[in-house]
C-alpha cells in the first residue's frame, strides 16, 4: 500500500514537472478529444443533418479557438522565457506550414470583406460557409510552434496515458448512447425515426468524425504494451464502434490505414503477404455473405438508399471541379468560394486555395507518414514514443484517404489533431524522444 502511494506521488510530481512542450501537447490533445462533450446531452449540432437537434450557437464553436490560442501563447511565452530567443528548427517545414496557414486565412478574409461590402457571389449565395476556409489552415499554428521547441527530449508517457483514458471514455460513451437508443428511444445526432440508419458518434456525436478518429485509437492499440488478449478485446470493441458509425468513408480510411500499418511494421515479406491475403479473404467472405443472405442484402440496400444524398453530394464535387477549375486555379489566383460546399477535400482545396497548395499539403502529409514510419521500424525506440508514432501514422494516413470523400481539414478536431501530429513528426520531437536518454539533453 505504501509503495502504491509512493508511486502515485511520483506520478503526480512528474506531471507537475512536465516541460512546456509536453504540457502544450497534453492540453491541446485534451481540447481536441473533449471539446464536443456537450453535443449529445444538450442536443447541439446541425439541423441540416440532425432533425431532432438544434444548431450549435456560434459563440460555443468560437470558444475552442480562444482556448487553442491561449495554449499557443503559453507555449510561446515559455519558450521565450526559458531560451531568451526563438530558434526555428527545420525552417523548410516551417515555411510550408506558414503557407498552409496563411493562404486559407487570406482567402477567408477576402470572402468576409466581400460579404460585408455586399459583393457577389456572397449576397446571392448567403449559405457559403466561409468559416470552413479558415479552419483548413488555422491549426497549422500548432505545427509551427512545435518547431520552435529546443531539440530536447519530451516525455510522451502522460500523452499516451491521456490517449488510453480517452479510448475508454469514448467506448463507454458509445455504449451509453446505444443503450439509450435501444431502451429509451433516444436518437443520436445523425438518426431518423423508423430508419435502419441510426449512426453513433460516441462523445463527439459526429459519426464521420469519430469514425476517422478511431484510426488514432487503433494505432494506439497496435503499439501499446498491453497483453495480446487485451489488445484483441479493445480492438473488437473499437471495431464495433467504428461499424456503428455507418460511415463508409471512415470504414475505408481506417481499413486502409490498418492494412498499410501492418505492411510497414511487419518485417518479413511472408507475413505481409499473409496479412494481405487475409484481408482479401475477409472482403470476399463479406461480399459472398451479402450475396447469399437476402435479409442482409435488403438491409444493405436500405443503407445505400439512405446514403444516396451523400453520394449525390460527392458526385457534385466533380461537377464543381468541372465548372470552376482553370489555369488560374493552379496557384490559387482565382478562388471559387463555391468550392467550400464540395464534399471532397481535394476538390475544395483545388478550387479555392489552388493546386500548388494542394500539392504542398500532400507533400507534408507524406513526410509526416515517412518520419512516423521510421520510428515504427526502429527496434530500439522508446515504447511511449512508438505509441505516439503509431497513432500519428494511422491518423495521418486515414486523413489522407478520407479526404477523397470528406472535407477533413474543415472537421474539428480532426484538423487540429492532424496539425499536431504533423508538427510532432516533422519537428524532430519523435526522433529525440526515441533515442536513449544519454544521447539527448534533458526534457524541455
Amino acid at each position: 500500500m505504501k509503495m502504491q502511494l509512493k508511486l502515485r506521488r511520483l506520478h503526480f510530481r512528474s506531471l507537475r514537472r512536465q516541460s512546456p512542450g509536453a504540457t502544450f501537447l497534453l492540453w491541446t490533445l485534451a481540447l481536441a478529444f473533449y471539446y464536443d462533450w456537450y453535443c449529445y446531452p444538450f442536443k447541439m449540432g446541425s439541423t441540416a443533418t440532425s432533425p431532432s437537434y438544434n444548431d450549435t450557437p456560434s459563440w460555443i464553436s468560437a470558444i475552442k479557438y480562444f482556448i487553442f490560442f491561449v495554449l499557443c501563447a503559453y507555449l510561446l511565452s515559455r519558450v521565450v522565457t526559458n531560451e531568451r530567443r526563438i530558434k526555428i528548427r527545420r525552417p523548410l517545414y516551417v515555411a510550408a506550414y506558414m503557407i498552409l496557414l496563411s493562404v486559407p486565412i487570406l482567402y477567408g478574409t477576402i470572402g468576409e470583406m466581400c460579404r460585408l461590402l455586399e459583393l457577389e457571389p456572397f449576397i446571392s449565395e448567403p449559405q457559403i460557409p466561409l468559416e470552413r476556409i479558415f479552419e483548413v489552415g488555422i491549426f497549422f499554428v500548432a505545427a509551427i510552434l512545435l518547431h520552435a521547441l529546443p531539440a530536447r527530449k519530451i516525455d510522451f508517457e502522460p500523452i499516451v496515458s491521456l490517449m488510453k483514458l480517452t479510448l475508454v471514455v469514448y467506448l463507454v460513451s458509445d455504449l451509453f448512447e446505444i443503450m439509450a437508443f435501444l431502451f429509451l428511444g433516444r436518437l443520436p445526432a445523425e438518426a431518423y425515426e423508423n430508419s435502419v440508419f441510426v449512426r453513433f458518434g460516441s462523445l463527439m456525436d459526429k459519426p464521420n468524425y469519430f469514425g476517422i478518429l478511431t484510426s488514432m485509437f487503433f494505432g494506439l492499440i497496435f503499439a501499446c504494451n498491453w497483453r495480446y488478449l487485451s489488445k484483441l478485446f479493445m480492438s473488437t470493441l473499437l471495431s464495433i464502434a467504428l461499424f456503428l458509425t455507418f460511415s463508409y468513408t471512415a470504414w475505408a480510411a481506417v481499413g486502409f490505414a490498418s492494412g498499410i500499418y501492418a505492411l510497414v511494421t511487419l518485417r518479413r515479406l511472408t507475413y505481409r503477404l499473409v496479412f494481405t491475403g487475409l484481408l482479401a479473404i475477409v472482403a470476399a467472405a463479406i461480399t459472398i455473405g451479402f450475396a447469399l443472405n437476402t435479409d442482409l442484402l435488403s438491409t444493405y440496400q436500405e443503407m445505400v438508399e439512405a446514403k444516396s444524398g451523400s453520394v449525390s453530394a460527392h458526385a457534385q464535387s466533380l461537377e464543381t471541379m468541372r465548372r470552376y477549375f482553370n489555369i488560374a486555379n493552379l496557384i490559387g489566383l482565382e478562388p471559387h468560394y463555391e468550392g467550400v460546399a464540395a464534399e471532397t477535400q481535394y476538390v475544395e482545396i483545388a478550387t479555392t486555395e489552388g493546386v500548388v497548395y494542394l500539392l504542398l499539403f500532400v507533400l507534408v502529409m507524406g513526410t509526416g507518414l515517412y518520419r512516423s514510419a521510421r520510428i515504427l521500424r526502429r527496434p530500439d525506440a522508446n515504447p511511449h514514443t512508438r505509441v505516439v508514432a503509431s497513432a500519428a501514422f494511422c491518423l495521418l494516413l486515414a486523413t489522407v484517404v478520407a479526404g477523397f470523400a470528406l472535407p477533413v481539414l474543415a472537421m474539428f478536431p480532426l484538423n487540429l489533431l492532424a496539425a499536431l501530429m504533423l508538427g510532432i513528426c516533422s519537428s524532430g520531437i519523435l526522433e529525440c524522444a526515441a533515442l536513449p536518454s544519454s544521447v539527448v539533453p534533458a526534457a524541455f
